[in-house]
């Protein structure tokens, strides 16, 4: 019992060290990316193709911020870049000029009020 307590504890420690001062919840939830397709398709008046080209895209942009959220703070920056550039570069094929620049728009507002850029 004393055994199971003590290495209960030892990894309590441990992983409080790899935290460090950081709010892993803050993270994660700054990084989720989840929208509503519905009212994005809306906003970018987007005809049934872009819809399921935008979704598809931006599932694949939620899953690399999901993953860069669980990255050390050290990597973090350059997956959040990396899933960045390569959802704006499938976006601007799916999208016409004038519903790429509002969805640029979009997603830099976001990411401004996330405290993410």
């Amino acid at each position: 019992m004393k055994k199971m307590i003590l290495m209960a504890v030892a990894m309590l420690s441990m992983s409080a060290a790899f935290a460090g001062n950081e709010d892993v919840k803050a993270v994660r939830k700054a990084y989720n990316m989840n929208v509503n397709y519905d009212r994005l398709a809306k906003v970018l008046n987007l005809t049934g193709d872009q819809y399921e080209a935008v979704e598809y895209v931006h599932d694949n942009f939620c899953n690399e911020m999901r993953r860069a959220s669980y990255a050390s703070s050290e990597k973090r920056q350059a997956r959040f870049e990396k899933a960045l550039r390569k959802d704006l570069s499938g976006m601007r094929s799916v999208l016409n000029r004038d519903q790429y620049r509002t969805y640029v728009m979009l997603l830099n507002v976001t990411l401004v009020n996330r405290g993410l850029k």
